[in-house]
């Protein structure tokens, strides 16, 4: 897995334990089973834009700011 990958993963575990929202409210929102939400936050399956774009939208951020987390994290 690249550095980048692994920054992102990071950053979306980071940003999902700040707000306090657990592994399976995640996967509920995003019409996927809890396992496969772990596997995503475990780098075992891979992070699509797509994916990235729909985790943003759960966290109710920017793409841009959960990719540069938590310089450009703005707290909406």
């Amino acid at each position: 897995m690249r550095s980048e990958t692994k920054q992102i993963i990071g950053n979306i575990i980071n940003i999902r334990k700040v707000k306090g929202i657990k592994q399976s409210t995640i996967a509920q929102e995003l019409g996927i089973d809890a396992s496969t939400y772990s596997k995503i936050e475990s780098g075992t399956i891979d992070l699509t834009y797509d994916r990235l774009a729909e985790l943003a939208s759960v966290f109710q951020i920017s793409i841009i700011n959960l990719i540069g987390y938590p310089k450009t994290f703005i707290d909406q």
